[in-house]
């Protein structure tokens, strides 16, 4: 990665004098995802705290899904990441306003006449948080789609910053991987691990702190709202203590690919013992609704919940992020598939059992210590699963301890996100855009 650049150059047509600071965020890819919305969420209440009169835009494949959720936050364009010809284009556009630029000193507005390219070129910093998708992970036609905002951004002479990920491993688009890289102004991760995959494809990363999630900083809706949702719901969280449980197709088909047996009769089993054993409710908190119905969480816990012989309860309305936070606020340990669930119950003193399928979920795990709590999902079974919740159970007490403990130097690395953001800007033009930074 190259230092801070010099402030941009004015260019024939700019009319960026005397306006606000406008950011853009990018990398998400839709607010059914409840974590993906905390990120955005979270990210966009921490800059309008430290500028008040910041103008955030969001990036997104499906802007008529998402516009209810970011609207109070944000306004909304389309992102096309995810059209492989559209896509293609605009970075065959984007490059042509490039080199006309370098050879004129000119802006060829004309070039870029689509909202998401004109969103870029008029921000004075573009953050993306795409998460954990900066990888091969889930294959390099993924990885690329998430890549095309950055290289968009970075064609039209913006700032990049990518925000508190978990990045890495790559393969196949390590080449590209690199090249971007090395141009991104600023990077920090949420764990130790995508430090070794940024070095493992050439990148220094003497300058790439380890922060924290975006997330961490999402305040739970209030009280009087959980207990209406509950009430629509008709759960009752009082009375005895509660299990949450985040399941995930993504998890389920892993462990399945890697297993003989079915994921849902493992899980089913153990939560009936655990159930019957402790005296405890099960609540199963989706954490994905969507987009797409082979995406929602609902119908994983469902297909769980039918299995078990003693009640639980599955939480079947769409619900924002931080009013899912809330109701896992409301449990006494929960047990998870989904890292923004988990993160939503760490951030709320929850003890959690985490079931991985990427290095994201240790990394997390760890910032409290509890990175021993973490089971892979593919080599899961039911003796090491029932052991892990019970050795948690008989540990909540200590672990939600520890819990409180490490909240505040978290919420301290998240606000640190915030402090980059802070010193871009001040290495551009302060003066131009009429606020006063702190350095």
């Amino acid at each position: 990665m190259h230092s801070p650049l010099t402030p941009p150059e004015r260019t024939c047509g700019d009319r960026h004098v005397n306006r606000g600071l406008r950011i853009v965020q990018t990398g998400t890819y839709a607010s059914a995802n409840k974590g993906d919305a905390a990120m955005q969420l979270s990210c966009a209440a921490a800059l309008a705290r430290r500028w008040p009169t910041v103008e955030i835009t969001v990036s997104t494949p499906f802007p008529s899904l998402d516009v209810e959720t970011y609207s109070s936050v944000a306004s909304i364009v389309p992102c096309h990441r995810r059209r492989l010809v559209f896509s293609a284009i605009q970075v065959c556009r984007s490059a042509l306003w490039r080199l006309i630029y370098k050879l004129t000193g000119c802006d060829a507005a004309w070039l870029i006449p689509d909202k998401e390219l004109q969103a870029y070129r008029q921000a004075d910093l573009v953050i993306d948080l795409s998460g954990d998708m900066l990888t091969d992970d889930y294959g390099p036609h993924v990885a690329i789609s998430h890549y095309v905002p950055i290289l968009n951004a970075l064609l039209l002479k913006r700032r990049v910053f990518v925000c508190a990920q978990s990045i890495g491993p790559f393969c196949s688009t390590a080449r590209i991987a690199k090249l971007l890289f090395q141009h991104i102004d600023a990077v920090t991760v949420r764990d130790r691990i995508s430090l070794k995959h940024l070095s493992d494809i050439g990148i220094r990363t003497d300058d790439v702190p380890v922060t924290a999630d975006m997330a961490f900083g999402l305040p739970a809706a209030a009280p009087a709202r959980i207990r209406d949702i509950l009430a629509a719901e008709s759960i009752l969280v009082e009375g005895r203590p509660i299990l949450g449980v985040s399941v995930s197709p993504v998890l389920r088909k892993r462990y399945e690919r890697a297993n003989e047996g079915s994921f849902s009769e493992l899980v089913a089993g153990v939560l009936d013992d655990f159930s019957r054993e402790n005296n405890c409710g099960i609540l199963f908190v989706p954490h994905v609704t969507g987009p797409k119905p082979q995406g929602d969480d609902r119908l994983v816990a469902e297909h769980v919940a039918r299995r078990m012989r003693e009640p639980s309860a599955v939480v079947r309305g769409d619900y924002r992020p931080e009013e899912l936070k809330g109701i896992i606020g409301c449990t006494q340990l929960f047990l998870g598939a989904r890292m923004h669930a988990n993160i939503a119950a760490l951030s709320s003193g929850v003890p959690v059992v985490a079931l991985s399928y990427s290095h994201k979920t240790t990394g997390i795990m760890a910032m409290f210590g509890q990175e021993s709590r973490v089971i892979d999902g593919r080599s899961l079974t039911r003796e090491g699963l029932k052991r892990a919740l019970d050795s948690a159970w008989t540990q909540r007490a200590r672990i939600r301890a520890e819990l409180k403990t490490s909240m505040e130097a978290i919420l301290a690395a998240t606000d640190s996100n915030i402090n980059v953001v802070a010193r871009l800007v001040h290495a551009s033009h302060h003066a131009e855009i009429g606020l006063q930074f702190e350095k």
